[in-house]
């Protein structure tokens, strides 16, 4: 730990700068990262997807989402099934 990271006066001030620094460090990895998990979505998405709605709102949403997802992810193979709320969460 760094001299200046010390401060008699409100040692409380010095333990969050020391947490602020720690978590800056994981910010700067994972943002390194960034890249690693991007790159495969540079080709578009593409696999199975499942999707759950509940009945009330299903018949609304499902056939205007439906049209235009097919259009945009073409190779997505898609799976809509109705479940009961609980079950969604």
């Amino acid at each position: 730990m760094s001299s200046f990271l010390i401060d008699h006066h409100h040692p409380f001030a010095s333990q969050r700068l020391v947490r602020i620094i720690e978590q800056a460090k994981v910010l700067q990895n994972e943002t390194l990262r960034i890249p690693e998990i991007v790159q495969p979505q540079q080709h578009g998405l593409v696999g199975d997807l499942s999707v759950g709605g509940i009945p009330t709102i299903s018949p609304y949403l499902v056939p205007w989402f439906l049209k235009s997802f097919n259009h945009t992810y073409p190779q997505v193979d898609l799976s809509i099934s109705e479940m009961t709320t609980h079950t969604c969460l």
